[in-house]
This record gives C-alpha cells, structure tokens and sequence, in this order.
C-alpha cells in the first residue's frame, strides 16, 4: 500500500447543483454536499473521513492539513 495524499475542492453551486466538496486520490473519489453548518475547513475534512471510510483506510487515524500551489487543501496521511 503506498501513501497517498488527498486533495480536496469546493465547487459553488451551479443551477442545478448545491455547492459541493471533492476529495480524491489516486485510489478514489468522493463527493460531498457542503454542508452550511459548518465552515469550508470542517467541509473539506469531513470529506477526507467520508473518502477514508469508502476507501476502508480503518488504519489513518489522522491527517495534516497543507495547500498547494494551485489553491486545493491537501491532507497528508499520519499513521
């Protein structure tokens, strides 16, 4: 199993979508509807989890949070 980092989006709402977040590596991909109750950061790391259970990563037990050069929020797995 190689280490992969996760890469996280917001996308605004469109006309017929709700805004949405995006988490994805090379393994797999997640969407998520942003949820208002909590801020953009909470959003973006609610899709980490949501992504790390679909992908069945029960050993991640945390991730550090960085940005890229092109403005997405990265996760960096922490065993």
């Amino acid at each position: 199993m190689t280490l992969q980092a996760i890469q996280t989006r917001y996308y605004s709402p469109g006309n017929v979508r709700c805004a949405r977040v995006k988490a994805w590596c090379m393994a797999g991909t997640i969407w998520l509807n942003y949820d208002p109750h909590f801020s953009l950061d909470e959003n973006k790391r609610l899709a980490v989890i949501a992504l790390r259970n679909k992908l069945q990563w029960d050993w991640v037990k945390g991730f550090v949070q960085g940005t890229l050069p092109n403005g997405d929020d990265c996760f960096v797995i922490v065993k």
